[in-house]
């Protein structure tokens, strides 16, 4: 009895830590392709996810012609990282790193869609199932160009929209 308690609560914890880890993007040593799509003004500000109940809000700024800055802060802290966009035929990529000096050099990837309006982005994590690691960006971006227009290739997308302000509350007002 107590063998068949703790199997199961092993299981429990495999099945929870699993989820905890899926949506993960594809984490890569080399980047799709260099920085040299320019700075899209578009991307520029604060955002938050959409329907996210946990508060983390994202500051993207310009970082020279062809890279972002981008900030992330919020319950569980604030970090860095470096982003810049690459175009694959129809489609953009996020090149995603951490700036921090101590992390490794690995790329999360993401495809971009920005709303017709300008005032929503949509991230498309590239599927962390992916077996294969590349060495060189001409061999990932070839790979890219074969399966990008798969509907598998990513996982479930999150939106992203500007903070609405919040109305003032004037507190000197006296009820009667």
């Amino acid at each position: 009895m107590i063998a068949s308690s703790r199997t199961k609560v092993l299981g429990l914890t495999v099945l929870l830590f699993s989820f905890g880890l899926v949506g993960c993007p594809y984490q890569s040593q080399v980047p799709l392709d260099q920085a040299s799509l320019p700075i899209d003004t578009r991307l520029l500000g604060v955002w938050r996810e959409d329907s996210s109940t946990a508060f983390m809000v994202y500051t993207i700024e310009p970082q020279g012609d062809f890279e972002y800055a981008v900030r992330s802060e919020g319950d569980s802290g604030m970090n860095q990282y470096q982003a810049y966009l690459t175009q694959l035929g129809s489609h953009w990529f996020l090149n995603l790193k951490n700036s921090d000096e101590n992390s490794t050099e690995r790329y999360s990837l993401f495809r971009l869609e920005i709303g017709d309006d300008g005032a929503s982005v949509t991230l498309f994590p590239v599927t962390e199932n992916i077996l294969e690691k590349f060495t060189r960006s001409s061999d990932l971006r070839e790979f890219f160009e074969k399966y990008q227009d798969l509907s598998f290739f990513y996982e479930k997308p999150t939106r992203y929209v500007h903070p609405q302000s919040v109305p003032e509350q004037n507190l000197d007002q006296t009820t009667s």
